[in-house]
């Protein structure tokens, strides 16, 4: 059941940040911003609100997955927080990189 709130809390916090740098353009909380370096704020904010958007789904998806199929509760909680997440961190970072000056 722990396993379950917790992605489902991760979940939710993926989304609410998806909103604030996807949607309100809240670019200057991503870790590393700095505006004179980066060449499309808003590009940047879709990319990294879209990501994050995915990985909330995910999560989600994950979640209600453990619910149905309590068996492999671990296993899937796994896949996705050492599998899912880290592949989407990944994809955010290198995709990152065309939004900032060379």
């Amino acid at each position: 059941m722990v396993t379950i709130l917790i992605t489902v809390f991760i979940g939710l916090t993926c989304i609410v940040f998806s909103y604030l740098i996807g949607k309100r353009q809240m670019v200057e909380i991503l870790a590393g911003y700095n505006p004179e370096k980066v060449t499309d704020r808003e590009g940047l904010g879709r990319w990294v609100g879209t990501n994050l958007i995915l990985m909330g789904i995910l999560a989600f998806v994950s979640a209600g997955l453990m619910a149905i199929i309590p068996e492999v509760r671990g296993t899937l909680f796994l896949v996705y927080v050492l599998g899912a997440v880290p592949l989407l961190c990944l994809r955010i970072v290198l995709g990152n990189r065309r939004f900032f000056k060379k």
